[in-house]
């Protein structure tokens, strides 16, 4: 029998004994850097070998220590996020096998320090290195490997000479061994390449991983000369739309290294073209004059590649030649408030929406003008709320733009909540859920990028009560999820869904055409009330008069077995 409606809860437990976010002095969005941070810091303080005159000093680091063991691992923190100390005691043993103050302090989190360094687990893995078609290169290792810690100095190094060109991550086999035994990992280190999976089996030396990594690189560098400089600039599709930076050699190399274009082509990927002239050389030497360039670097906005249209760039460093093209291209299209309210009727095109207090705020993200090249199926807009701001409030929470919100084909929309917790109010701070603060969003460019990527083809949209309504006499099968945007856990669960589609059994006629909603019940209180939804600490599927517990590990098995 199937169910067509099923009403989906998940609210923060009320913990009765200890907060194991409290004990950690973390918020309870905190990502899993923030966690080993926080324990590493408090393992070094309160460790029994440095505390030997304190007679409670073991079983203080123990709760620390489960504290720790709970919420690094996805399936434990879940259960105690959903119920507390009680859903943890189906047999789980923690907190007593510790190391020692030493290997805290020297050993633990080796990688946590380092910005430049993505530490992966097994959810980040799959959605930003399995899911993508970017290049990445990793370091599969372990903590108690000594060769590991040999090469962490080389593997910073690296990191920073390489930073925006590829992404470099981290994975700590002896936290993730089935992520490491699932990529064929056997020995520490592995440096691996993907997305092709390719083992580095050379010197682990600096100079030697950068020939390495550069030789698989596949961004384009053009040597243009008089003889297809017209028609790369004016013609050739895609180079013809793009901007250019164009390196100019003479005698004197005032130029990019070979090594250094291959990075800044690699950065400006899709999005501006590197091109290269070599003054030097006789038949170049017109196009040298005819641009009135011999050496350094310079912008050319698209189709304008002449004398008088350059940009000289003062700089040799990719990086920086790179932050500065941003300043130089248009900004993300704005839209008025009668282009909004059409989003808000329906669109025949994915189109995500930046929300910003004003425009000023797109200053602070220049990164932001890469989108439209790398997600060219979405377009890309963004809106000025300080003009529209009725508007913009009855789409979202302007408390906490900016934010992005995912308009669909399939109808309604999805609001990026991610990196906006709010303080909860005081009903529900009196219940123990804790003191969570409004954010500013401060996602990174590539959290941005994967949120547009999986929403614009998702089937989850946010609910208002008009589609809540409809949602519920449509007699499709709909899963509502009921949530708090204050609620770290909910937020977690929406990525969930968010991905749910990609899962289901697509030949299945009724599962796949499942529709997925989100109530905010901070902003709707009264249909949650309705609803019977009075608490944030279970997951619960409701058909009118039955009631059926879903775990929500299982969401996707619960629903194709009914």
């Amino acid at each position: 029998m199937r169910i067509p409606l099923l009403f989906l809860v998940l609210i923060v437990a009320v913990i009765a004994d200890e907060d194991y976010y409290k004990l950690l002095g973390i918020e309870r969005d905190a990502d899993d850097r923030t966690i080993r941070k926080a324990f590493k810091k408090l393992a070094i303080q309160k460790h029994p070998d440095k505390n030997k005159d304190n007679p409670n000093a073991h079983a203080e680091f123990v709760k620390i220590n489960k504290a720790y063991e709970v919420l690094k691992d996805e399936e434990t923190r879940k259960k105690y996020d959903q119920f507390g100390e009680k859903g943890l005691e189906d047999g789980f043993q923690g907190g007593n096998n510790y190391q020692s103050w030493q290997f805290y302090n020297e050993n633990f989190g080796i990688y946590d320090d380092d910005p430049e360094i993505v530490t992966l687990n097994r959810a980040d893995f799959q959605r930003q290195v399995s899911d993508s078609n970017e290049m990445w290169f990793i370091n599969f290792y372990s903590t108690y490997c000594s060769h590991c810690h040999q090469l962490a100095p080389t593997w910073r190094k690296f990191a920073r000479v390489m930073e925006g060109a590829v992404r470099i991550g981290a994975v700590n086999c002896a936290e993730d061994p089935g992520l490491c035994q699932s990529q064929r990992v056997h020995a520490y280190p592995s440096l691996v390449v993907y997305p092709t999976g390719e083992f580095y089996t050379g010197v682990r030396d600096l100079e030697l991983l950068q020939e390495f990594i550069l030789q698989r690189m596949t961004a384009e560098i053009l040597h243009l000369g008089s003889d297809n400089i017209e028609a790369l600039t004016t013609e050739w599709e895609p180079y013809d739309s793009r901007p250019w930076i164009i390196d100019f050699c003479d005698e004197t190399d005032s130029c990019l290294s070979p090594a250094n274009r291959r990075k800044l082509a690699a950065m400006l990927d899709g999005l501006v073209n590197v091109g290269n002239v070599n003054c030097r050389a006789n038949a170049e030497h017109e196009l040298c004059e005819f641009l009135d360039a011999s050496m350094g670097v310079s912008y050319y906005p698209a189709r304008q590649v002449q004398k008088g249209y350059e940009k000289k760039m003062n700089s040799l460093d990719p990086k920086e030649l790179a932050d500065e093209v941003l300043t130089y291209l248009d900004a993300i299209e704005e839209i008025g408030e009668q282009d909004l309210q059409e989003l808000l009727e329906g669109t025949s095109w994915p189109t995500s929406v930046l929300f910003v207090s004003n425009k000023n705020d797109l200053n602070e993200r220049k990164d932001y003008k890469k989108l439209p090249a790398a997600l060219p199926d979405v377009k890309i807009l963004f809106v000025d709320c300080s003009k529209y701001m009725d508007k913009c409030r009855a789409v979202l929470d302007v408390q906490k733009l900016p934010q992005f919100v995912t308009f669909k084909t399939t109808g309604g929309y999805e609001i990026d909540y991610d990196g906006t917790v709010g303080k909860p109010p005081k009903s529900e701070e009196k219940r123990g859920v804790g003191n969570l603060w409004i954010t500013v969003n401060k996602k990174s460019y590539y959290d941005v990028r994967a949120f547009i990527k999986e929403s614009a083809t998702s089937p989850l949209h946010v609910l208002d009560e008009d589609a809540y309504n409809a949602a519920i006499s449509s007699g499709e099968l709909w899963i509502v999820d009921y949530f708090a945007p204050w609620c770290p856990p909910c937020l977690r669960l929406i990525g969930e869904y968010r991905r749910l589609h990609s899962i289901i059994d697509r030949k299945d006629e009724v599962v796949s055409k499942i529709r997925i909603g989100l109530i905010d019940c901070q902003k709707y209180n009264q249909i949650c009330q309705k609803a019977g939804v009075q608490r944030f600490d279970i997951f619960q599927a409701l058909n009118a008069s039955l009631r059926l517990p879903i775990i929500g590990k299982r969401v996707d098995a619960s629903v194709n077995d009914r």
